[in-house]
């Protein structure tokens, strides 16, 4: 799947849920979004993954396949200074799809505190995973007991929990309902 089929789903989809916001194309892979007739408006980085659950070696026990949903690998920039990341993770043979909106500076804060491998050109790796419980982990460099209570629903990791930004559409919400 390319970058751009991607993108104009996003946009349909925001444009279904939000009859009040108007979405635009701006550069690769980012969105502005805003209240018609407003100069209020937000970006978004839009990026996807491909399922790596029934490809990934340290993900094909029963465990994780029985309980994770999906799970993504994606490079981030941290150069880049969009309002929010959109990362879209389709699951296996793209029978679900979730979105992680997540404000920029709260993605900048996790990576750092997970000390996550930064590569060249300020790029770090993070893997983000699903659970069919509705959990979202970052599980990059987690030792495999840890990825086992993910599975098992006892991971109490606060700094990897990305749950808070699963399918949680908040920030489009109150520009929806801003007066204009």
């Amino acid at each position: 799947m390319k970058l751009s089929i991607v993108q104009s789903q996003v946009q349909s989809h925001i444009e279904e849920k939000f009859k009040n916001l108007a979405v635009q194309k701006a550069v690769r892979g980012q969105l502005s979004v805003s209240k018609y007739k407003s100069r209020n408006a937000v970006s978004i980085r839009v990026t996807f993954s491909k399922d790596y659950l029934g490809t990934h070696i340290s993900l094909k026990e029963p465990i994780f396949q029985n309980a994770y949903r999906a799970c993504g690998w994606w490079t981030i920039n941290t150069t880049l200074s969009p309002d929010f990341w959109l990362f879209v993770l389709f699951g296996p043979e793209e029978r679900s799809t979730d979105y992680i909106l997540v404000p920029r500076a709260d993605l900048l804060k996790s990576l750092d505190v997970n000390h996550l491998a930064r590569g060249h050109n300020n790029l770090v790796h993070s893997h983000l995973c699903v659970t069919n419980s509705g959990k979202c982990w970052e599980i990059r460099n987690l030792p495999k007991e840890q990825r086992r209570e993910i599975a098992e629903g006892k991971y109490r990791g606060v700094e990897r929990n990305f749950t808070e930004w699963l399918n949680n559409w908040t920030p489009l919400e109150q520009l929806n309902s801003e007066k204009s």
